[in-house]
């Protein structure tokens, strides 16, 4: 069972950082629809319980944001990185 999630954790951290190997230099070429479906599935994964996936994430979405709209940029700014616990 432990093999099953490292390799299922080390498989997901691959998949992001392919994903965001291609956001970086080409997230221009994304139509609206699937940019905003790559935000959507992003952001909820940021509450991930897994350092290294929530980490990759945030790699993904950081690049993804250069991309984004200026409305889609301060939403994430404010709902996602900007934010204030007490």
């Amino acid at each position: 069972m432990f093999v099953q999630s490292v390799s299922l954790i080390l498989f997901r951290e691959t998949m992001l950082q392919a994903l965001r190997g291609v956001i970086t230099p080409a997230g221009d070429k994304m139509t609206e629809p699937l940019r905003k479906a790559v935000y959507v599935t992003l952001t909820g994964m940021l509450g991930h319980p897994e350092d290294v996936t929530r980490a990759a994430v945030a790699g993904c979405l950081g690049a993804l944001c250069r991309w984004l709209s200026p409305e889609q940029l301060h939403a994430a700014l404010t709902d996602h990185l900007l934010c204030e616990f007490y």
